[in-house]
């Protein structure tokens, strides 16, 4: 709740209808088929329910694509909204800009698969960390590579940041690390967990 949904009550939502289409992933042609398929799933509800006021905002095929084809496995948003960070099984984080919803830009290196993404508290900074034994450190507003910390012996599985702005990271290896984000010391291990 506090990390993928709080974040969204300053915007003006009254509610969403979500379509999920697993089976539209199996393959390119069953993809396309969801730009038919959730208009109608739209149209029926506003036959049931005509005093209900309901808006659909087309998404570009591309955007869609991407994101069936790579399972979201965590995600984060900037402390100003204005960016999404979605960590993917394609080894990527891909950076949106919001309320658009515009992909920015990828950010690669975290492996076979992207498992965790947090946001600085000033937005300054976006951990990420993956199936790959270390943590990345990008500016967001430029994907610059800002450094990477070494230390799991497993895939980085989750990421936060203390309101002091240390790092914590956790691991496959079943360790909790605290870093110092400017200079990459590890300050304390805990585990195992």
């Amino acid at each position: 709740w506090q990390a993928a949904v709080e974040p969204l009550r300053p915007f003006a939502l009254r509610g969403a209808i979500w379509y999920q289409g697993e089976s539209n992933s199996l393959s390119l042609d069953r993809v396309r088929q969801h730009n038919m398929l959730l208009p109608l799933l739209i149209g029926e509800f506003k036959v049931k329910y005509p005093d209900v006021s309901i808006s659909l905002k087309e998404s570009n095929t591309e955007d869609i694509i991407s994101m069936v084809e790579n399972t979201v496995v965590d995600l984060a948003i900037a402390p100003d909204g204005r960016r999404l960070a979605t960590a993917g099984t394609d080894g990527e984080v891909i950076l949106w800009a919001l309320p658009a919803g515009q992909r920015e830009r990828a950010l690669g290196g975290h492996g076979a698969s992207a498992r965790a993404v947090a946001f600085s508290a000033d937005g300054a900074l976006l951990a990420t960390g993956g199936t790959s034994d270390y943590i990345q450190l990008f500016d967001p507003a430029t994907g610059a590579l800002k450094g990477r910390f070494y230390g799991h012996e497993k895939d980085v599985t989750a990421l936060a940041f203390a309101p002091n702005g240390t790092l914590v990271s956790g691991g496959g290896d079943t360790y909790v690390s605290l870093w110092t984000p400017a200079t990459g010391d590890r300050l304390a291990e805990l585990g195992p967990c």
